[in-house]
């Protein structure tokens, strides 16, 4: 059996998760990705904490030196959906099962293969999914590198992408099905190796948040509870039911810089506790 990049791995721990979080944090700042009054010490999409989302990290000399996350298509929206709505609509109703690659981020002197094979073990989770297309929102700048590299598709583009702080962004499908399954299209090289073993062996690996992991999160990150939809939240609250405790908070003008929680703590601490 092949095994995977020795440097790669599933996040394995909640300590792990968090260490991603902030790389990407870090990152988005440095790129202007993230407002200056939304920066903390952790970026998380909600969409990465439902069960069925992959945590990818990467490593070098044993520490995390990148990471990206793949988000599976449920019953709510892909992070993609609230700038490219329309394309995504209609991929679904051509039949395609959906996937996004989101949360990409590699400390600045990781090595330079760090990027692709975390990408290729991404694309092997997909596959073993049975995902028929592949979505990336790129920077513009970076959109060659998924296209020529990577054999992928420019679907649109946007001159602002409200969840990277209206940053301009090109939504790109690699097309799973086409390369893998129908073979219509050729496959490129770097993705032929067939690492679905791989994929079933490390499943079980993989770090589950708990509700506490969750619910830690939110508290901490409380300006994510203002902006998650309700389809999310009814997901998330579905997989861990220890969030029906809380409510979307929409901060006024007195308290948008800290934002608290409507939720009481002694109504968290019971909930916590009765999970």
């Amino acid at each position: 059996m092949k095994e995977f990049n020795e440097n790669l791995s599933v996040a394995e721990s909640i300590s792990e998760i968090y260490a991603a979080f902030k790389l990407v944090c870090m990152r988005y700042q440095e790129f202007g990705y993230i407002a200056d009054h939304d920066a903390h010490d952790l970026h998380f999409s909600p969409t990465v904490m439902l069960p069925s989302s992959w945590i990818l990290i990467s490593r070098n000399r044993g520490e995390i030196c990148g990471t990206g996350s793949l988000v599976l298509d449920s019953y709510v929206e892909l992070p993609c959906e609230n700038t490219f709505s329309g394309q995504v609509q209609y991929l679904r109703s051509r039949g395609r099962k959906l996937c996004e690659g989101t949360m990409l981020a590699f400390k600045e002197r990781s090595p330079r293969r760090a990027s692709v094979d975390l990408i290729r073990h991404a694309i092997a989770v997909a596959r073993f999914h049975q995902v028929d297309d592949a979505l990336i929102v790129a920077n513009p700048r970076h959109a060659s590198f998924w296209v020529d590299a990577l054999g992928g598709e420019c679907l649109e583009s946007a001159n602002a992408c409200e969840y990277v702080n209206n940053a301009p962004g090109v939504l790109i499908r690699l097309p799973l099905r086409e390369w893998f399954v129908t073979k219509s299209r050729e496959i490129p090289q770097y993705f032929r190796e067939d690492l679905t073993q791989v994929v079933e062996s490390i499943e079980a690996q993989r770090y589950q948040m708990s509700s506490e992991d969750v619910l830690g999160l939110l508290i901490r990150h409380r300006r994510v509870l203002s902006r998650m939809s309700s389809s999310v939240m009814q997901t998330l609250c579905r997989s861990y039911p220890i969030l029906k405790h809380l409510k979307p908070h929409v901060p006024s003008r007195m308290d948008r810089d800290e934002p608290r929680a409507s939720c009481d703590f002694k109504e968290f601490q019971a909930g916590l506790l009765s999970a």
